[in-house]
């Protein structure tokens, strides 16, 4: 039995956690040399006398103090939180993460065993993590704003003289004798016309977006019917569309109505990928701790390399007589929601875009339960 007690004395003091076990009567019965160095005490400090006389005196260190608190309490298995610590000597408190469980022995109580590990250096690179994201964020949405301030200047602008120039256009057409040739550039003028204010349009509607109104959505029964609305819109295109679902997710705060804006793009892009009139489109809804990512994939013709700086710019397009704003918008309405939009091709091998929408409408991590 000697020899078992000097094999597990070993053990615990070769790990590179800390490692602290108080007994039943309270009394700190034995730490690693690794929990002294994460908590600041000599292991004469530690030992030898009660748990509450060496912690609770730190008033600092209250929620530190808690874990045990709640350990008596609720006399909890494998109980994990991350809390503060002040360390003796340091100004800036330390991260911890303490393990701790309730130990019995044959329904008799026999103590509780921490577990404590310095996760600070993590804990500080998750925040300058963290204060990248969101300057990022902070600088797209910047942008994207003054783009939705220049866009609407511009539609405004734009507007009355297109709409003026293809009704006198129209006008003549129908109304004066004209030579073959003139009546020809005529129609080509009403028709440049109707394409520039379709672009106007178009603009005008993304910079008026409205404010979010958020719902509880399921955002899975959202693409299932904005891909099948698609599908039945372009139903010249044989397109093989599927969808699954990978452990149900519950609803988000969205809005529904530019969510569908923004997924409606998507698959429109991806359906006018078809490649001799036929194209697969599979989308794929996955649940994750951060929230749900929609990735829809097609078979298509792919986007060139060359072009895949611009897809996100305004009025890009490569199809003859589109606008170009689809994925701009949809970008516009991601980063609203705190979200983004990714896209993923190769010429000739398809795309696949993914919208990423985060758990909580701020876009930051749901507190622990």
């Amino acid at each position: 039995m000697a020899i078992d007690h000097i094999f597990v004395d070993n053990i615990l003091e070769s790990m590179p956690q800390g490692c602290m076990v108080i007994n039943a009567a309270g009394e700190v019965v034995f730490v690693n040399a690794a929990i002294t160095a994460v908590l600041g005490f000599s292991r004469e400090e530690l030992t030898g006398g009660g748990w509450g006389e060496r912690f609770f005196s730190r008033e600092e260190n209250y929620e530190f103090n808690q874990i045990l608190v709640d350990v008596i309490n609720q006399e909890p298995i494998h109980l994990r939180r991350e809390t503060p610590y002040s360390f003796p000597g340091e100004d800036a408190p330390r991260r911890l993460a303490v393990t701790s469980s309730f130990l019995r022995d044959q329904g008799a109580v026999a103590g509780i065993v921490l577990l404590v590990e310095d996760v600070t250096e993590l804990h500080l690179r998750q925040a300058r993590e963290k204060a990248l994201f969101e300057h990022v964020h902070a600088l797209q949405q910047e942008r994207s704003e003054s783009l939705r301030r220049l866009a609407l200047s511009v539609a405004h602008q734009v507007r009355n003289p297109a709409m003026t120039i293809g009704g006198f256009a129209s006008l003549l057409l129908r109304g004066v004798r004209l030579p073959e040739q003139a009546r020809q550039k005529l129609d080509i003028i009403r028709e440049e016309a109707v394409k520039l204010e379709r672009t106007v349009k178009a603009v005008a509607e993304y910079a008026s977006l409205p404010q979010l109104e958020r719902q509880a959505v399921s955002v899975s029964e959202l693409v299932q019917a904005v891909s099948e609305e698609a599908r039945c819109q372009y139903c010249s295109v044989t397109a093989d569309m599927q969808c699954s679902v990978h452990c149900l997710p519950g609803p988000l705060m969205v809005d529904p109505v530019q969510v569908r804006r923004a997924l409606r793009a998507v698959y429109v892009n991806a359906l006018e990928a078809a490649v001799d009139g036929r194209v697969r489109v599979e989308t794929d809804v996955q649940p994750g701790p951060q929230g749900v990512a929609v990735r829809i994939k097609d078979d298509g013709c792919g986007i060139s390399p060359k072009d895949m700086p611009f897809i996100f710019d305004p009025f890009f397009t490569t199809k003859p007589g589109n606008v170009g704003m689809g994925l701009c918008e949809t970008r516009l309405i991601m980063l609203e929601h705190h979200g983004e939009v990714t896209v993923e091709s190769k010429p000739g091998a398809g795309a696949t875009v993914t919208l990423r929408f985060p758990c909580t409408p701020d876009g930051q991590e749901s507190p622990p339960a």
